[in-house]
């Protein structure tokens, strides 16, 4: 066993402790700017609640902006790949009617 080992282990608890004492201070921190004195902490659960709702909303507006982009581009290439399938079905369906009239009629 090597004695740098468990010298490593506890650095890493120290490091993983100071982490969490920091993200405690910069938590209480954020209590403190958006708290009340009435109600500590309870109006910044409903700031961060409409801080997330905001963020939804314009999260769906570029979802759907994108959609309707990718939508409009998409148009073209539909219409010329239906274009294109109809025109080799139509020449078929033509040439099937052709002969089917000249045999019926003809």
């Amino acid at each position: 066993m090597d004695p740098c080992e468990p010298k490593l282990q506890n650095e890493k608890e120290l490091d993983d402790l100071k982490k969490a004492i920091e993200d405690k201070k910069h938590e209480k921190f954020k209590l403190h700017l958006f708290s009340t004195e009435e109600n500590p902490g309870k109006e910044f659960d409903k700031k961060l609640y409409n801080l997330m709702k905001m963020a939804k909303e314009e999260q769906k507006k570029e979802l759907k902006a994108l959609k309707k982009e990718e939508k409009s581009a998409l148009e073209p290439l539909e219409k010329r790949i239906f274009d294109e399938k109809f025109s080799v079905y139509g020449d078929k369906f033509g040439i099937l009617a052709q002969i089917a009239y000249e045999k019926l009629f003809l």
